[in-house]
């Protein structure tokens, strides 16, 4: 009979930390809008730290300012949006390394 593979169970490699680093480079949070809307204007520049509820991004949707703000704690590692782009519920406006700020 034919088996899916071998009975050996093997170990997954370790994951090499830095503890001088303030996050491990593993986790990263993507902040998403949550509706359609236009981006007014990018609050953070990549590599600043963030506390969580910073505001990321600032959209504009009917008329109203709406911050989109950070979820977690960290430093930013990617800014996907520029103003005036326009984004969709769901789209990523920036990602977030996780860690201490």
């Amino acid at each position: 009979m034919g088996g899916l593979g071998s009975d050996e169970i093997h170990e997954p490699e370790p994951i090499e930390t830095h503890p001088n680093e303030p996050y491990d480079g593993r986790m990263s949070h993507t902040v998403v809008a949550e509706l359609v809307a236009a981006v007014m204007k990018v609050e953070v520049e990549v590599g600043q730290a963030v506390a969580a509820d910073d505001p990321v991004v600032i959209l504009e949707s009917m008329k109203m300012e709406i911050p989109v703000l950070a979820d977690v704690a960290g430093s930013v590692s990617e800014i996907v949006v520029s103003a005036g782009d326009v984004v969709n519920d769901g789209d990523p406006l920036v990602v977030i390394k996780v860690g201490k700020v």
